[in-house]
C-alpha cells in the first residue's frame, strides 16, 4: 500500500513537499482564462436570449448576408478608386500624366501655372 502511494506521486506532489509550487506560464494562464470566459459567455447567452434557436439562426443569417453585401460594396468602391488613381505619373484608369498636370495647374515639365486669382 505504501509503495502504491509512492508510485502515484507526480511533480506537483514533490514540489509541495519541499514548499514550492508550479507556476503557470503566461500563455497557459491566458488561454485557460479565455476558455473559461468563452464558456461562461456562451452559457449566459443561451440562458438570457429572448429568441428561440430558429429565430436566432435566422437573425444571424440575415446579419451575415448584410455584412457580406457591405464588404462587397466597400471592395467595389476601393477597386473603382484604384482604377481612377495616378501613381508617379503612370496612367491608371485612363488618365494620362499630361491630363493630371493640366488639371492641377501644372505643365508636363513641372512648371506651375497660375490658376484663378490670388
Amino acid at each position: 500500500m505504501r509503495w502504491q502511494r509512492l508510485l502515484n506521486i507526480d511533480t506537483g506532489d514533490i514540489l509541495s513537499m519541499i514548499g514550492l509550487t508550479r507556476k503557470r506560464s503566461e500563455a497557459e494562464s491566458f488561454f485557460l482564462g479565455l476558455g473559461i470566459g468563452v464558456a461562461g459567455g456562451a452559457i449566459a447567452t443561451l440562458m438570457l436570449t429572448p429568441y428561440t434557436g430558429t429565430e436566432t439562426r435566422e437573425k444571424i443569417a440575415r446579419a451575415s448576408e448584410d455584412l457580406g453585401r457591405t464588404v462587397q460594396n466597400k471592395v467595389n468602391e476601393v477597386k473603382t478608386n484604384l482604377k481612377n488613381t495616378s501613381i508617379g505619373g503612370a496612367t491608371i484608369g485612363g488618365t494620362t500624366e499630361t491630363q493630371n498636370h493640366t488639371q492641377y495647374g501644372q505643365t508636363p515639365q513641372g512648371q506651375g501655372t497660375r490658376v484663378g486669382s490670388v
